[in-house]
């Protein structure tokens, strides 16, 4: 596989396209004729995940292995949201986040949300108010949780809380 980067735009919102491609069958001077290939287990997985009233899909792997753009090319496909974290302070995280979500609730981002319990209740009241199904993606999850360890008891009690279901199996 090659790996091509091209009409690369960075602004608001904005990722860099990354297409993978075959080089024996693309000719190499016409990249705006490249696709996404492969990935299709993977994306049927995501797709029966959603067809689902309530789920919650953790993926990991090895890096650079393409994780990121499949789920670029899946919540395109599915009316989703992607926001992508990273190493920034806590309060840049929350307004990057805001300023991901401002992009399909109209108005989120004119809020400075103090904390991400806050930050959460909006996301449940807007998404209640336009019944919006997702998927919501959150990218390289782990720099938030580095910055800010108890994003994982807000993630968890969101989670438990938005969709009346526990993380921990039970085991009668």
């Amino acid at each position: 596989m090659y790996v091509s980067r091209f009409k690369t735009v960075f602004g608001p919102f904005q990722l860099p396209q990354i297409c993978y491609f075959e080089t024996n069958n693309v000719d190499k001077n016409n990249v705006d004729r490249l696709y996404f290939i492969d990935r299709v287990e993977e994306t049927q997985r995501l797709d029966v995940a959603l067809q689902g009233s309530r789920s919650f899909v953790v993926i990991w792997g090895r890096r650079r292995v393409g994780k990121s753009r499949m789920l670029i090319e899946w919540v395109n496909r599915n009316d989703g949201l992607y926001i992508v974290a990273d190493q920034s302070a806590v309060p840049v995280q929350r307004r990057y986040f805001a300023t991901a979500l401002g992009t399909r609730f109209i108005g989120f981002e004119e809020t400075e949300y103090p904390d991400w319990h806050a930050l959460f209740r909006r996301l449940d009241r807007e998404v209640a108010r336009i019944d919006w199904k997702g998927p919501l993606i959150i990218d390289e999850f782990l720099y938030l949780t580095l910055a800010e360890p108890e994003i994982l008891a807000v993630m968890q009690n969101w989670i438990v809380l938005r969709f009346d279901i526990s993380l921990i199996p039970n085991r009668t």
